[in-house]
């Protein structure tokens, strides 16, 4: 059990960093036992795009980006569509 927690408390975090210079994407996770970079291609990228999804407290908006043969990325949540336009 403690393991579980200890798991849960030390899990991963993602930091995205746009070189333009390169043209590239880097994608950085950390795990408990260390880090895993991976580059993705501007090619690969789709336009960002903004996903509603429903809660007990009504609606909230996801903006995610598409990489193409992976699943989307989501880059925040919003609480009104405005907002989610916005950064998009």
């Amino acid at each position: 059990m403690g393991g579980l927690f200890l798991a849960l408390a030390l899990c991963r975090t993602r930091q995205l960093q746009f070189d333009t210079r390169r043209r590239l994407l880097l994608r950085t996770s950390r795990w408990p036992l260390g880090r895993r970079a991976v580059s993705i291609s501007y090619a690969q990228l789709t336009p960002p795009d903004i996903e509603q999804r429903e809660s007990e407290e009504g609606p909230y908006y996801l903006v995610r980006l598409g990489v193409q043969g992976a699943r989307p990325m989501q880059l925040g949540a919003f609480d009104t569509l405005a907002e989610a336009e916005h950064w998009c």
